[in-house]
């Protein structure tokens, strides 16, 4: 090999070290931001848990603000803007969890959370990136379209109640958190007998419903996360970045 072409293989190495490492510092940062905004989302549902009443059937932002009252918590922002709640969230996590940030304590914690208050809080996401257990719940619940949609809003909590808005089929419920267009665009096409050219999206689509699918199983057991791939890990860190983006 001639002295020119080593001098081009070595910048491109130079080229790829340099990427690889700007990647790992974009994915570092992605991941604190992740981490940040799970702890002061599950610490909110926590004080909600603890002493805020909620009733399945009330809007949510009532219960919230009965628990900042309860634990004397005035924020300068709407309470139930993100700004406002992560405000709430740093003055409530020494008198939730303290200031060590135990996650143990937020697995006793919800012990006791009714099933459909974790399901609609979206507390699975915060188990998966802050590594802690849920309880296991098993309720039937029917959603409306708004509710539906205002679960997705991570990490922003929900305003109002599961029901609000039209009736979500059975179908398109267990497909949680799948947004409903997701799930109507990826409904297999009518069988009439005629080929249809494939969608370039739908690729798309069953890959978030992959994704969250591996989130939702992750939350459950947790200790699947060391078995892993980092391409996983990174597309499972862009999910999380997907719900965060959707709440600004």
């Amino acid at each position: 090999m001639d002295r020119s072409a080593r001098r081009r293989i070595s910048k491109i190495e130079s080229l790829l070290s340099v990427a690889q490492k700007k990647r790992e510092e974009e994915r570092q940062k992605l991941h604190e931001n992740c981490v940040a905004r799970a702890w002061d989302h599950a610490i909110a549902v926590a004080a909600i848990v603890l002493s805020g009443q909620p009733k399945l059937d009330e809007p949510l932002k009532q219960a919230w603000a009965r628990a900042l009252q309860h634990y004397d918590v005035d924020v300068s922002s709407d309470p139930g803007s993100l700004k406002g709640q992560v405000e709430a969230a740093q003055r409530l996590i020494s008198k939730i969890v303290g200031y060590d940030r135990k996650t143990s304590r937020l697995t006793e914690i919800f012990k006791t959370a009714p099933g459909w208050l974790l399901r609609f809080t979206a507390m699975q996401f915060d188990a998966a990136i802050l590594d802690f257990r849920l309880p296991h719940k098993s309720e039937s619940i029917k959603w409306g379209t708004a509710g539906y949609e205002e679960s997705q809003q991570w990490p922003l909590l929900p305003s109002g109640t599961m029901a609000d808005g039209d009736p979500v089929p059975d179908k398109q419920a267990r497909l949680w958190p799948i947004p409903l267009n997701v799930t109507e665009q990826a409904k297999p096409p009518p069988d009439d007998g005629n080929e249809i050219e494939a969608d370039s999206s739908a690729d798309a689509y069953l890959d978030l419903l992959e994704d969250s699918k591996l989130a939702l199983d992750l939350a459950e057991n947790p200790q699947m996360e060391n078995d892993l791939s980092r391409y996983r890990r990174l597309r499972l860190l862009r999910l999380f970045e997907r719900f965060s983006n959707s709440a600004e």
